[in-house]
């Protein structure tokens, strides 16, 4: 009996240590990788990425505390009914089955319920129909387009000496990071071409829209006056052949000329960089 009842208490303790080890990897791994982002100047732009690592966070805690107390519950009731450690481990299957189908109700309850929520403030700020929209896309496009803002807002801050070139090295740095973070949650894996493209796209920004010079460019991108020159160029060959399969440029070379006097079409100009990463 009394073999009996310490393998019993045996086979509990590994059910308990088990489910406390479950429940202490919750969180520990995140389907959005790990966050890389020192959160400073803008929580604001982070804020659409933290939400959806607590609603990961709260999901799974939801589902291994149902699994733990489900398996726990149903261990003691096998072995109550059995007096067996084989009687104890089957009521822990039962529990934990049972436990986990119906915590993951609730989870599921809570977060679609946090989703109609968010959903309705994304869909506010990206002026789309709510109903169009995915949890996870969204809330990565709302950080990525609010970094890129502040991007360009401490620029023109720097510009007009409202912040040191420290502050926009420290600012850039955490924009730098936030982007990454956005990106990777909305499934950018950045080919070679792609990545190339981004860097023709950032220092054409920087010297035709805000007119920073060569120097202010290397020492804002951290790559050397030959690198920024070479970038320039090959962006601006790039554009000239995008405005020139749009119909909105003429098919003579690109010039800094020409450059200018785009720039000063806002927007439209704007726009066409932008949309530099997206075109074959």
């Amino acid at each position: 009996m009394k073999g009996s009842f310490t393998t019993r208490k045996g086979a509990l303790y590994c059910i308990v240590m088990t489910c406390l080890c479950s429940l202490l990897a919750t969180g520990c791994a995140s389907k959005y990788g790990a966050q890389t982002t020192d959160v400073h100047y803008y929580p604001d732009c982070y804020q659409p990425i933290a939400d959806l690592r607590s609603a990961e966070k709260s999901f799974n805690t939801t589902m291994v505390m149902g699994t733990t107390m489900g398996a726990l519950l149903g261990a003691v009731i096998g072995a109550s009914q059995t007096g067996k450690a084989e009687g104890a481990l089957a009521g822990a299957a039962i529990g934990a089955g049972a436990g986990a189908g119906a915590s993951y109700l609730v989870a599921k309850y809570n977060n679609e319920r946090d989703d109609r929520v968010r959903l309705a403030s994304y869909a506010r700020d990206l002026n789309a129909d709510v109903n169009s929209l995915n949890r996870v896309t969204a809330a990565g496009q709302v950080a990525y387009n609010c970094y890129s803002a502040k991007f360009r807002a401490a620029l023109e801050d720097y510009k007009a000496k409202r912040i040191t070139r420290a502050e926009l090295d420290q600012r850039y740095a955490e924009i730098k990071s936030g982007l990454a973070e956005a990106s990777a949650i909305l499934g950018s894996t950045l080919s070679e071409a792609d990545k190339r493209e981004a860097e023709y796209r950032q220092v054409l920004i920087l010297r035709e829209i805000h007119q920073c010079t060569y120097d202010e460019i290397a020492q804002i991108c951290s790559i050397d006056l030959g690198t920024v020159k070479s970038r320039i160029n090959r962006g601006r060959k790039r554009l000239r052949k995008i405005l020139l399969e749009s119909g909105n440029f003429s098919a003579a070379g690109a010039s800094k000329k020409s450059f200018r006097k785009c720039s000063r079409t806002g927007r439209a100009f704007s726009y066409c960089l932008w949309s530099m990463s997206s075109r074959a």
